[in-house]
């Protein structure tokens, strides 16, 4: 399962640049194969400038152990968090982002890497958006988040795909664009 995201940037003609996007994921849990971590996830965004944009988002979703031993049948998953992105190139459809945030986890359990109930943690991130209308973007990336900066950190992943729709002329701006 992929996690749909979003992220294209503003409207070069003025119109509105808000986006938001629905979708669903996977949480990549490094030393626990014995999990599947599926979670939806709903992300607010608006565009600053022409590179930049900035997403709130939230995900819900459940860590279920295959083999049944870890405390029950599974647990869980709730987050909320803050992203920038950073649009690198834009060509006719394709662009390449960074996104850099902060973020909180919380579980009914102990189902976080390390054996945590809850975690804040700094976001890091790469993708592309490939432009399918006027209003729609495709989105594929991946995102690392690390529950416990130092000596001793909890690392995982969520690997993501999806579609945004963008409110009003959203036609994207270029990097170094005037509008």
């Amino acid at each position: 399962m992929l996690l749909l995201a979003a992220g294209t940037s503003g409207p070069a003609g003025g119109g509105e640049s808000w986006h938001i996007t629905p979708g669903a994921g996977v949480l990549l849990l490094p030393g626990q194969a014995a999990c599947d971590g599926a979670v939806g996830t709903l992300r607010l965004g608006y565009d600053l400038d022409a590179p930049v944009s900035i997403e709130l988002g939230g995900l819900a979703g459940r860590l279920d152990h295959r083999d049944h031993t870890a405390g029950g049948d599974g647990h869980n998953i709730r987050g909320t968090w803050v992203d920038a992105i950073f649009h690198l190139a834009r060509w006719e459809r394709l662009d390449p982002f960074l996104s850099a945030g902060y973020g909180a986890l919380w579980s009914d359990g102990r189902a976080l890497p390390d054996n945590r109930q809850e975690g804040f943690a700094p976001r890091l991130g790469a993708g592309v958006l490939y432009t399918l209308s006027e209003n729609w973007s495709a989105r594929a990336g991946l995102t690392a988040m690390t529950l416990r900066p130092g000596a001793r950190q909890a690392a995982f992943g969520i690997a993501e795909a999806g579609l945004s729709y963008y409110f009003g002329d959203t036609t994207p701006a270029r990097p170094g664009e005037k509008e």
